[in-house]
């Protein structure tokens, strides 16, 4: 199965909603980028990793993920241990609310590195982790070792085709 087809497949998909949220003083140090990269990069961890592991994949839930952007400042000292976490990019991925049919739960990346103008490749890297993180979270099935070895294989010529920097209509960031 093609990466365009999990892509594809995912548009039709509302069992996933992810909202991306950055501050309106970050607007000039957050890369935007298109929403499309955004379900690339989900519909591959779920081809990967939901589908064929058969995680969340046929339960009653809608999960909404929101992930904040935001830039690390010197006087950020703690950070929830993350797997994936370097010395200037820490995520965050608390356990879920639940209400009903739903699932809720907010991600952070905050990074030092973070730039209006850095590498596609490299924010692209930092959605898969975050995303990554949240369902390392949740299963025993997986380990860390699996979604750093597929990290490998993102199609950065498939993300590179979406313009960048992307607008803030294409991003469809949520700018509070």
């Amino acid at each position: 199965m093609s990466l365009n087809i999990g892509y594809d497949k995912l548009a039709m998909n509302q069992k996933f909603v992810i909202d991306i949220n950055i501050e309106k003083e970050e607007c000039d140090i957050v890369p935007f980028v298109s929403y499309e990269v955004v379900k690339y990069i989900w519909g591959y961890i779920e081809e990967k990793f939901l589908v064929p592991e058969k995680i969340w994949i046929n339960d009653k839930f809608t999960y909404h993920f929101s992930i904040v952007i935001e830039k690390m400042e010197e006087e950020d000292v703690f950070f929830q241990e993350n797997c994936f976490n370097t010395e200037k990019t820490k995520y965050l991925t608390p356990k879920f609310s639940t209400s009903k049919e739903s699932r809720y739960t907010t991600l952070f990346i905050t990074s030092g590195e973070l730039s209006k103008d850095m590498d596609i490749r490299i924010f692209s890297c930092m959605l898969y982790n975050v995303l990554s993180s949240i369902v390392l979270t949740y299963t025993q099935k997986l380990s860390i070792d699996d979604f750093v070895r597929e990290r490998e294989y993102l199609d950065f010529n498939f993300i590179s085709t979406f313009p960048y920097p992307a607008s803030i209509e294409s991003s469809k960031y949520i700018i509070e």
